[in-house]
Formats: structure tokens, sequence, C-alpha cells
């Protein structure tokens, strides 16, 4: 499931803007745009027949070249409409145009020959896989999509300039050009896309390579794709605010070199990974969100930076300013409360999110939003869920250290008495949630107090994370 925010990413100063503000006018240019689709396709504006034969035979003749002339350069990959140049970085990409009319319903700016070219630019015979393997020849590695089953919120990877080249009617040569986000234009704000480049994100973790045919580069997130815009935006939320630029057309099987560079030159990366370890301060009030102890490093657990969160946000403020884009893992320290733990969730997403300082889930943590569910599920009659998670209460004292308490679930047809098991231990945990089996959920509900220490509630997690991967803490 693909629901993302459409929080668009300006490049003069990072802006943010949502659809929701404007309801009444997307409503009537959905109209609009609806007879605009109907009128382009019957014109036959938009081929539906991929690559043509002619376009087929001048893509041979340029693989035929480019063997003859690069075939035995070890820096240089060639591939059927595709050629990689390690050396000077960069991926050309041979395609022709669909023959998207003015104001046509687009929102991919290439797809592979096969797929559905009427929402493209442009088509090519080289896969998603083949473009993703030649941008890894050139020395860049993907990150990844959005993945709402996985806790990743934001597409990660590094940018790539995409520019389309093509010749004047008549030329040989490949003389004009134009950024790839030029030839989209958003309706609703009357201007191209914002020009930041693509993100380089590869597949979905654990999803099939991409052989066969499907976008290769789209102005929205997508799981099945290998580029895509840098900022957050829904494919639903695209369907006719995206239309093909009037003053860039390419008539239906224009030749078209489309080049890829990253962003950076040389070994320079926008993407930067860190893990932020936040223990209780040694002040007086040492579970006080401004008196935590942060201490940011980077993967290998070489420290970066140390001190409050007041002092990291200005070191990664100093990295957004250079154009890099911090990626965080939290991890908290065992005797932290769960208050302490709550209060950082909500700096996370009401600031650090907003800052352009992106969060990514920790294998052996909670994720920042399990301490901020939505406050309906709060309701002792348990009405207004979708199903009935598990809840796990405790009866250790407070702030204590003992394990033990009972694990109950109520009956979502049915509610009533409810499922009652108690356990004494982890150990004794894991044992009740296996003889419960199956309990028919994927939720968990910890009800635990304020002062309760975060290392209680993060033992209790890791036995039962497997199975119910959505975990939320109440107090």
């Amino acid at each position: 499931m693909m629901v993302v925010t459409d929080d668009r990413t300006h490049a003069d100063g990072i802006q943010e803007y949502s659809l929701t503000m404007r309801k009444n006018r997307l409503i009537l240019l959905l109209v609009a745009t609806q007879l605009l689709m109907v009128c382009a396709y019957s014109q036959g504006n938009i081929s539906a027949a991929g690559i043509s034969d002619e376009a087929l035979a001048w893509l041979d003749d340029e693989h035929r070249r480019s063997l003859d002339v690069f075939g035995h350069d070890p820096d240089i990959m060639v591939r059927r409409g595709l050629l990689a140049d390690k050396k000077h970085r960069y991926v050309d990409l041979l395609a022709t145009a669909t023959g998207a009319g003015p104001d046509s319903l687009v929102d991919t700016f290439v797809t592979v020959a096969g797929s559905d070219p009427q929402r493209s630019i442009a088509v090519t015979p080289v896969s998603p896989a083949g473009v993703q393997e030649a941008l890894e020849f050139i020395g860049m590695a993907p990150g990844h999509p959005v993945d709402l089953s996985r806790a990743l919120y934001w597409p990660k990877g590094e940018r790539v300039v995409m520019t389309f080249y093509w010749s004047d009617p008549g030329g040989g040569r490949f003389t004009q050009s134009v950024r790839a986000e030029k030839l989209l234009t958003d309706v609703i704000w009357d201007e191209h896309l914002p020009v930041l480049g693509l993100r380089f994100v590869g597949p979905a973790a654990g999803s099939a390579p991409l052989t066969g045919a499907g976008p290769i580069a789209t102005s929205f997130n997508a799981q099945n794709t290998i580029l895509e815009v840098p900022y957050r935006v829904g494919g639903p939320a695209q369907v006719g605010q995206l239309v093909a630029n009037a003053d860039y057309q390419f008539p239906a099987g224009q030749k078209l070199r489309i080049r890829m560079r990253p962003e950076y030159g040389g070994e320079r990366k926008r993407v930067r990974d860190y893990v932020a370890d936040v223990a209780p301060g040694t002040s007086e009030n040492a579970q006080q969100l401004s008196n935590l102890a942060v201490r940011l490093s980077s993967p290998d657990g070489t420290e970066v930076a140390s001190g409050s969160f007041e002092s990291i946000f200005v070191f990664l403020e100093a990295l957004i300013k250079d154009g890099k884009e911090p990626y965080l893992q939290f991890r908290y320290d065992d005797r932290i409360s769960v208050q302490s733990v709550r209060n950082v969730a909500r700096l996370t997403s009401q600031f650090l999110a907003e800052q352009e300082i992106r969060i990514e889930p920790n294998d052996s943590h909670l994720f920042y939003s399990a301490f901020l569910p939505q406050e309906s599920w709060r309701d002792p009659r348990r009405r207004g869920r979708g199903s009935q998670p598990l809840e796990i209460h405790w009866d250790s004292p407070a702030g204590g250290t003992e394990f033990s308490g009972q694990v109950i679930q109520y009956s979502q047809s049915a509610p009533g008495t409810p499922q009652q098991l108690s356990f004494a231990s982890v150990e004794d945990l894991t044992a009740v949630i296996e003889r419960g089996k199956p309990w028919h959920t994927d939720g968990v509900f910890f009800m635990a107090t304020p002062d309760m220490r975060y290392g209680t509630l993060r033992q209790a997690f890791a036995s039962i994370r497997t199975d119910f991967p959505n975990v939320y803490v109440f107090f």
C-alpha cells in the first residue's frame, strides 16, 4: 500500500506543500483533465505500440557502433540501448518519445517497452534492472523506496541528474537538451517540477529483480522503479495533477538520448547515515528532554557529535545547509524512562522530520511512531479499532525492573470478558504468546507507566517483534 503525503521539496529552501489546502480547485481540475485525457487519447497523441521497427533498427545500429568503439574498454559498459562510462561517470539511455501531446496526463519520465506508455514521456528497450546495473557500474549504490510495511517513510538514495537530448527535425546530432523535471507541468502550481534531480532508490527490499516491464523513472514514489523524485508524493496524488509540458513536444518515435549523472562529482555524497544514542543526562533532572545526553555516530561507530539535542540539531542543520541529507536511527539507553522516549518521539515528529532530518527504524529498538498512537485507540470500550490487538499490561512497580503482567485480547465481534494470560518473565511472555496462537492480529499495545524503564519494553519488543511488527505504547 502506498499512502504517503505530498510534501514536495523545493530547491530554494526545501518548502513543503499539500494538496489538502486546494481541494475545491482540485475537484474542478480533475473533471477538466479527464476530458482532456479523452480528447488526447482519441487523437492518437500517445502511441500504444511502444517502439517502432524504425526505432529498433536505429537502436541496433547504435549498439553495433558502440561495440566497435568501446567493446574492449573495461571502463565502459555497452548494452543494447545503453552505454555506461565509469571513468566519466554517466549513463546514456536510448529511447523514443511516446508522442504525449500538450497537456496529456503524464507522470512517468521513461518506461520500458512492453509497459503501458500512455503515462510516460519516453519508452526504451532497456529493463529497469539494466539501468540499475549501469548506475552501479559507474559507482552509485541504490538506497530504498518508501516502504510503509518496514517503517521507511521517506525515499532514500543519492540523486541523479537526468537530461533528455534530441535533434532538430532533419538533424542527426542530439543538439537540444532539457532537464527531465521540466518535461512535466504541475497544473496546481502552473509550473514544471522542481529541478532537484531524481533519487536512485532501486526496487523495494525483497522484491523480484525488475527485469520485465515497468517504469524506470517516475514523478512519484513507487516500489517498482529505479529512479523517482527525491520528495514524498504518492502516485494517486499525481492523477490529474501532472501533464506534458507544452514547451517541449516530442512527436511519437522521436529519437532521444537520456543521460544520467550523479548529482555530485568525485566522492561527495548527499545521504548521511547516523545512529543517535540517547541516555539520561548527568544533571539533577536527567530525564528531561533538554538534559538528555545524545551521541551521534556514523554506522561504523565513529562519534561525529555529542551533547544535548540542541547541539546535535546545530550539527545536523549545518549538514543540511551543505547539501547533505541526514538519516537517523535512534537507540535508547535501557535506563531512560518511557516518558522521556515519548518526548523524543514528539520532538522527532514535530521538529526533526520537518527540518529534512529523516528517521529510519532500528532492528532492536521501537520506532518513534510507536510512542505516538492514535488517541481514539484509548477508548476503554475498545471501539474504533480495525482489529483488536494484544494488550500487554504490566504489574511491576513503577520504575522497577520486574518483568510480569498479563496478555489480554478482547474479541472484535463479541466484546466482553477478554482472553487473559499471565506472565512472570521474558521467557514466560514468549511462551504465552506462542501458546495463544493464532491471535488473528499483528498489533500489540504496551500499556505502560510514564516512569517505567525503557529497557523493560525493549525486552518485550525483542521477544514478540517477529510476529507483531505493529507495536504502540500507551500510558
